[in-house]
């Protein structure tokens, strides 16, 4: 951005940052126009509409930022809990399988488990629709995956190893939160 542009981006977060966020949303919206490849100026945009609860536009500058910039976290995190808070879950699980084909950061599986925790584990036993089965399945498979990546496995087996104090004990294959499965009318794959 040129100095003028930085400026005025500078004096829209101070708004944003003070509550402002319609004033906010006007010189970003200007600036979108100036810039309509910067990625942090949409996911700026799509954290003050995500604010105001305005689902939408938070969804269209969120998913702008990703296709910008397909490696960060933040505007893929941005998107799929804007797509969840709208209750799209399907292609909420479409963009975390994308971003965790690109990379995998702490932030973004805290989120996944934030979406977990949400989607599945506490609608456990209450009845879905066939569409959102599949997708709940989907994000289970999703955070099954990602707590049982290499580096969260080696983290597990360290606390495993402190309070067991035997870290050659073998532990066991069977990914935890299994018993959602049943709960949301999924068949067991072992079984």
């Amino acid at each position: 951005m040129n100095n003028s542009a930085d400026r005025r981006f500078r004096h829209a977060l101070a708004l944003r940052d003070s509550g402002k966020l319609r004033s906010a949303l006007r010189i970003l919206r200007a600036l979108r126009q100036e810039r309509p490849d910067s990625a942090a100026l949409f996911a700026v945009i799509g954290g003050a509409y995500w604010e105001l609860q305005e689902i939408g536009p938070a969804i269209e500058a969120f998913r702008e930022s990703a296709s910008l910039a397909p490696q960060h976290d933040l505007p893929s995190r941005g998107l799929v809990l804007s797509l969840v808070r709208a209750n799209r879950l399907a292609k909420a699980v479409t963009e975390m399988k994308r971003f965790l084909a690109i990379r995998s950061t702490a932030r973004y599986r805290e989120m996944v488990r934030d979406v977990w925790e949400l989607c599945v584990r506490d609608v456990v036993g209450t009845p879905v629709a066939r569409s959102q089965r599949k997708s709940r399945l989907a994000i289970q498979e999703i955070w099954d995956r990602v707590q049982h990546s290499p580096r969260a496995d080696e983290r597990r087996g360290r606390r495993v190893a402190r309070r067991s104090g035997d870290a050659s004990k073998p532990r066991s294959s069977v990914p935890p939160m299994t018993k959602c499965r049943p709960a949301l009318g999924i068949a067991d794959p072992t079984e």
